[in-house]
């Protein structure tokens, strides 16, 4: 059976602090952050850009679609 979005994020939110975890589990994607949010995707992907333009002010590397779990946690308090 395959996991949904919201597992997904929610297995990522749990896993973040384990320094074993593989990179492509410190990011999620849009439906991810939209499930999680309990937002639509546009709104979402306006998010997740805001947050990207915050870190990339701070001089740190971002990718389009994808958004630290980390920074996440700390702009969201979840």
């Amino acid at each position: 059976m395959e996991e949904n979005a919201i597992e997904r994020a929610n297995r990522k939110l749990r896993n973040i602090e384990n320094p074993d975890v593989p990179y492509n589990e410190r990011f999620l994607q849009v439906a991810e952050v939209a499930a999680l949010l309990q937002i639509s995707e546009s709104t979402a992907y306006r998010f997740m850009s805001k947050l990207n333009k915050e870190l990339k002010s701070k001089g740190k590397e971002t990718f389009s679609g994808r958004l630290s779990v980390r920074y996440l946690k700390e702009r969201v308090y979840i």
